[in-house]
């Protein structure tokens, strides 16, 4: 699963550490850091890819560019093979590196490239620039905070993959009374907004780039709804498509470098993708599955309990 977190502007050093200590449970097996004036890169790593060689933060061959990332990539074997042939030297097999190199051939547009679930954060020390990155769908959380006013008359911007970890940096943080409303009404918070004031997490698709003290929020990645506008197909071109699209997803989720398994829900789609893994994998397929003994009839009630409670709040 892996966790990251950093600062990123004026910063005295001391968060990094307690935040990195609340992301133990996402990364037991590893932690790096990277510091630098203006810079603070951290990972606690759970290994998948590359297990011995994978480590974090990776840099690129001149240690300009350096990079941290929850999640995987999962055409990063075709990207590695791409940069080889261009000459860039990749000192690991993890997922983590091609990033760097990518990013130093392309820059932003290498973002667009990238097929996976994850969240990174990337430091351009020559354009004095960094990148928080989540990748399409939003599989992989990011949150982050600007702070401002800072004791050395600087602002800065704090990132984490979980909010608790990024609080270890906001002393004087709140909850805001709109967000924990949303969450008893709806049991989530819409995005971009979270149930802590000046707390935010990056939405599917989006980067957001930070430098000199500026910040901007990119959306480098939109569906091309004109892929779909197939008129003209049967339901036998259309089920083919499907199928071929499914397979092919499902065959890119299966690169790792430890064993693999599934969680079974009892429904036709974690049903399916058994099917496929038991295709393409050479061994027998290890499915997980969780199991209650109690139902909980006064779930519905709960609920109506938490909306009376937070409108109650809001008109107060």
């Amino acid at each position: 699963m892996c966790g990251i977190c950093g600062v990123i502007g004026q910063d005295d050093g001391a968060a990094l550490q307690p935040m990195l200590q609340r992301l133990i449970h996402r990364g037991p097996d590893e932690e790096g850091i990277y510091r630098q004036a203006g810079i603070a890169l951290g990972a606690r790593r759970l290994r998948v890819i590359d297990p011995v060689g994978g480590q974090q933060p990776v840099r690129n061959e001149r240690g300009t560019v350096w990079a941290v990332m929850n999640g995987e990539i999962y055409n990063y074997r075709e990207l590695r093979e791409q940069l080889l042939s261009k000459g860039h030297r990749l000192t690991t097999r993890g997922d983590t590196e091609v990033l760097v190199h990518l990013y130093e051939d392309e820059g932003f547009e290498a973002f667009r490239r990238l097929q996976g679930m994850f969240a990174v954060a990337l430091w351009d020390q020559e354009r004095r620039v960094a990148w928080l990155v989540r990748d399409r769908l939003g599989i992989k959380p990011l949150y982050y905070a600007i702070r401002q006013g800072e004791a050395s008359g600087g602002s800065s911007v704090v990132f984490s993959s979980e909010i608790p970890s990024l609080l270890e940096a906001l002393p004087d943080w709140r909850l805001r009374p709109e967000g924990v409303a949303e969450y008893l009404m709806q049991l989530y918070v819409p995005g971009p907004s979270t149930m802590i004031a000046g707390v935010h997490q990056l939405r599917p698709g989006e980067a957001m780039s930070i430098s000199d003290g500026q910040v901007e929020l990119v959306r480098y990645y939109c569906p091309d709804e004109t892929l779909y506008h197939h008129d003209q197909w049967t339901i036998k071109e259309a089920s083919r498509e499907v199928l071929h699209t499914f397979e092919e997803t499902v065959k890119s989720h299966l690169v790792s470098d430890v064993p693999l398994g599934l969680f079974l829900s009892g429904g036709i789609d974690s049903a399916s993708l058994l099917a496929i893994m038991a295709k393409e994998h050479s061994g027998p397929v290890k499915t997980f599955s969780i199991g209650y003994e109690h139902t909980v009839p006064w779930a519905s009630t709960y609920r109506v309990i938490c909306l009376t409670i937070s409108c109650v709040w809001l008109i107060e």
